[in-house]
């Protein structure tokens, strides 16, 4: 029966036991949150910001509609993306 000794490699490689995409999952998860923060301070702070700078309700609802702009915007960009690069990496290379 052989004895199998772990190397100095082998140790440190084993010594994470906190999977990467856990750390992925953690960090979209953060972002998400910090989207939902954001929200939420914009939402709270157009109350002051348009009496200060005597917004009219069309500007306000402007800003307040920027987060739908910003989510929508790279979204409708992206749906054409898996199309293009799907073709191009199935196309036959001259």
């Amino acid at each position: 029966m052989e004895q199998y000794s772990l190397g100095a490699e082998d140790v440190a490689a084993g010594a994470s036991t906190w999977p990467r995409r856990y750390t992925i999952v953690l960090l979209f998860a953060l972002a998400t949150a910090l989207c939902y923060v954001d929200r939420v301070n914009i939402s709270i702070a157009i109350i002051p910001l348009a009496r200060a700078n005597g917004y009219d309700a069309a500007r306000t609802g402007l800003v307040l509609s920027s987060f739908f702009w910003g989510y929508m915007c790279p979204r409708c960009l992206a749906v054409g993306w898996p199309t293009v690069l799907a073709a191009s990496a199935c196309s036959p290379r001259e």
